[in-house]
Formats: structure tokens, sequence, C-alpha cells
């Protein structure tokens, strides 16, 4: 899980390889409402190079979520490239590390945030739900009329009830709200 970047430092440029497994906390996936499926694997390398420790590296993760359109359980696999810079004093674009250890688990967690799709689907031509009965369009067809148009609740439809009175020039004097009859 932590790299000792030591010897980099002693071999300025040198490339070390690693290929290391990443136990990963579902908790940064609960907004996506997904879960890791199995251990995120991290490939690649690292190098020293003026106070800077890079590591180039591809996350390698398989993620469990239900499609955003039919509600079904999708497994799905993902190959994103790391390329982060390491430094023992804080800047803008690197993340800090200690006593030629390398940590880069917060690394890989910002990394896989960043690159889940907006929106998560089974397929590009997933059809979603039939939206009176609930069917899986992907899986059946329904009896449903596709022109019957469902009206969302709506909580300020009372609203649609209230006259704005007042006089021309906008203040409200003279008159108050009142509330229509139908």
């Amino acid at each position: 899980m932590l790299i000792d970047v030591l010897q980099a430092r002693l071999s300025p440029g040198k490339r070390f390889e690693f290929d290391e497994f990443y136990n990963l906390n579902n908790d940064i996936l609960d907004i996506h409402n997904a879960k890791f499926v199995n251990p995120v694997e991290v490939k690649g390398n690292y190098y020293f190079n003026n106070k800077t420790v890079f590591v180039n590296a591809k996350i390698i993760y398989t993620i469990e979520f239900l499609c955003d359109r039919c509600a079904e359980k999708v497994n799905r696999t993902y190959k994103i490239d790391l390329c982060e810079r390491f430094v023992k004093t804080q800047e803008d674009d690197a993340y800090l590390y200690d006593k030629d250890i390398i940590n880069p688990q917060k690394a890989i967690e910002d990394n896989i945030i960043l690159s889940l799709p907006i929106e998560k689907l089974c397929s590009p031509d997933c059809k979603g739900l039939c939206k009176i009965c609930g069917t899986n369009l992907n899986k059946s067809k329904c009896d449903c009329d596709s022109e019957i148009t469902v009206k969302p609740d709506n909580p300020f439809q009372i609203l649609q009830n209230l006259e704005l009175g007042g006089a021309n020039n906008g203040s409200t004097k003279g008159k108050g709200l009142k509330i229509k009859k139908r």
C-alpha cells in the first residue's frame, strides 16, 4: 500500500516499477450509488527528479452500480491513467509525501472519482423503464400507450390559485393577495 521511494531518490531519473492492489472504501462511491467489486489494481512506475516523485500508472477497477435508466445491476471495469506528482512541501497541484514514503491512496481515490461517468448506463442504447407501468423496456414490451404523458406532482400547484394585486408601479398598497375561487 505504501511506496518506499528512497532508492528512487538516490537514483534520480531511474524508473521503478510497482503493481499493487488497494482495498478502497466504498464510501468514496456513495454519491454514485456504486461499490467496488474487487480490490483496485494500480500498476506503473515512479521516479525521482528535482525534489519531486512522479508516479505514472494505470488504475484498473470494477464497480457495481444500478443503471440510471432501467435500474438493473451492472458491473463495469474501468482503466484510467494516473499521472501525479508527490512533493515534501505543499504545492497546489501535488500530493505530499514524508520520510521517503508515498501513500498514493488519496491520489487513486481522487482519480477514480473524477473518472466516473455522470450518467451510468447498462448500455448506450438502454431503453429504460416504461413511465406508466415500470416494465424494463430492454427485456420486454408493454401495452401502455406511449403517447400518454405522466405529469409529476407539483408542490407549487396551489400558487396558481393566487391572484396578485397591487398598483401599476409594482407596490402592493391598497390591495393584497387574493385566492381565486375555482
